[in-house]
């Protein structure tokens, strides 16, 4: 889950949000989601995911999603650009009807997507594995 979106294209609207890898690989084209604007309550959209990239994002369309802007993606800036510390895929959803109080603009929220359950001990147990095997040199 990453708390951060963008509404883009009025007339196609769709929402954009940057997840971890490891988030990446519990969801899948079609599962529904939720976009909740910042400090708009009760306008949320109905969601369905429609794309997933393939590669990591080299940068963040939008200086608003940087952590430095109040988003949550840690960045650094490199000749005016907000590059990403960690890989940070984008995902593409599509929303279901248009509310008009949210017409017109662009807003920074969150998205909760209905993902593949993943146990806390499965989690815990993948990072130590990738720690043990960076610090055992393979």
């Amino acid at each position: 889950r990453e708390p951060l979106a963008t509404v883009v294209n009025p007339d196609q609207w769709q929402v954009e949000a940057y997840l971890s890898e490891a988030d990446l690989k519990r969801i899948a084209v079609g599962q529904q989601a939720r976009f909740d604007p910042d400090g708009r309550f009760g306008s949320a959209l109905d969601l369905q995911v429609s794309a997933i990239a393939h590669d990591a994002s080299h940068q963040l369309p939008a200086p608003g999603l940087a952590a430095a802007a109040g988003g949550s993606v840690a960045t650094r800036e490199v000749d005016g650009r907000h590059v990403p510390e960690h890989a940070v895929y984008r995902v593409t959803y599509t929303v279901d009807g248009r509310p008009q109080a949210l017409a017109g603009q662009v807003w920074r929220g969150h998205v909760v997507t209905e993902a593949q359950p993943e146990s806390v001990l499965r989690r815990l147990a993948r990072a130590a594995l990738a720690v043990w095997w960076r610090e055992a040199g393979w």
